[in-house]
């Protein structure tokens, strides 16, 4: 081979790993984004579970303190 083809093929490894590097940061910015949205979502479901767990409370006690005002009013 003389130095022409040498170097050819030297640019060609060259361009196919940085080819392979950026498929790969690709790869890892995607899959960053896609961890990022997924906690995002998770906190949201909790926090909205908490919300739902406390209004049930509030009307679990309002309904327990109407009956003992009903009681009373009964008496």
């Amino acid at each position: 081979m003389n130095k022409k083809q040498q170097s050819s093929n030297k640019r060609r490894k060259r361009a196919s790993i940085g080819l392979a590097v950026c498929f790969a940061a690709a790869i890892v910015l995607t899959g960053a984004y896609t961890w990022r949205n997924y906690r995002a979502n998770v906190k949201d479901e909790q926090a909205k579970i908490e919300e739902e767990q406390q209004a049930k409370e509030i009307r679990k006690r309002q309904a327990v303190l109407q009956r003992k005002r009903w009681k009373m009013k009964n008496l």
